[in-house]
């Protein structure tokens, strides 16, 4: 597979798309010879010596109106899914209400759960955009790399984690000259006082469950594997067979910031959206258990 694209629109973060899903799309619009008259199979060669060929030629595509995009509601267990064309420029999905109702999972919101929005730029221009409706779990969009902010929630299997900074200090006042470094003189006369530690602020990842917060692990050095391999990985999911044995890496990066980035698993690794994310070309959601693609017809 090719290396993944950072997200123009949202730095730090790359989409993970199907692996099969190129040849899925190439096979829906494949026409095989005899399938229509006069369609031999192949194209005549070029006239008058020219060296123009077919890969010359654009592939149509509509210059008038918006363009369309395709949603895929996978099947389980891998086994493909069902193709549905957005040509509207807003669908909500839901469980009971929306344009597209996911009715068997009950974790997907009742009324409203997650939005497909297609929105005219000031140039323009078209792009469509996924958002979550305020859910009470979330929509989450698979990566390959994101970069961790405060609260930003990551699904493994069907583990959550939540990155937290810790709490942020006081601002420090001036510090004092550096004989003195380790105590504060007052006045002529008064007793030395030692100065005070600022605390030490560590960052974490906090497992979240239905009731709450769960274990907390310390991010103290500068990487960690996340995975079912207590002699590979720090950070170990409980009782979660749909974590690889080495799934995921957090680590530091040159910049001080923490990432996780996939390593190649099978179940993937999925971001919470906390605000509307713009799609080009292909990603990979998830509302509650149900998976889709959203692939942009551009």
């Amino acid at each position: 597979m090719a290396e993944p694209r950072d997200n123009l629109n949202s730095p730090g973060l790359y989409f993970e798309p199907p692996e099969d899903d190129r040849a899925n799309l190439q096979a829906m619009a494949t026409i095989l010879p005899g399938q229509f008259p006069g369609f031999i199979g192949q194209a005549p060669p070029p006239r008058g010596g020219s060296q123009l060929t077919l890969e010359d030629t654009p592939t149509f595509r509509p210059q008038q109106r918006p363009p369309m995009a395709l949603l895929c509601v996978l099947h389980d267990a891998d086994v493909g899914g069902e193709w549905i064309p957005l040509r509207a420029d807003r669908y909500v999905i839901a469980r009971n209400d929306g344009d597209i109702r996911i009715q068997q999972d009950a974790q997907i919101s009742g009324r409203q759960h997650a939005e497909i929005a297609r929105m005219r730029l000031d140039s323009g221009a078209f792009r469509w955009h996924l958002a979550d409706l305020g859910s009470t779990n979330g929509t989450f969009v698979r990566v390959s790399k994101v970069m961790l902010l405060p609260g930003t929630e990551v699904l493994f299997g069907h583990t959550r984690y939540r990155f937290d900074t810790g709490q942020t200090p006081a601002e420090p006042t001036a510090p004092p000259p550096p004989a003195v470094d380790a105590l504060m003189t007052a006045r002529p006369g008064s007793q030395m006082l030692r100065r005070p530690a600022m605390p030490i602020v560590v960052p974490s990842v906090v497992e979240v469950t239905p009731g709450g917060d769960g274990p907390k692990i310390s991010l103290i050095r500068d990487e960690y594997w996340l995975g079912r391999d207590p002699n590979e990985c720090a950070i170990i999911p409980t009782d979660d067979p749909f974590v690889s044995p080495k799934h995921a890496r957090f680590f530091k990066g040159e910049n001080g910031r923490w990432r996780v980035e996939n390593n190649r698993s099978r179940n993937g690794v999925w971001l919470r959206l906390t605000q509307p994310l713009p799609v080009e070309g292909t990603c990979q959601f998830l509302l509650g258990e149900q998976r889709f693609i959203l692939k942009v017809l551009a």
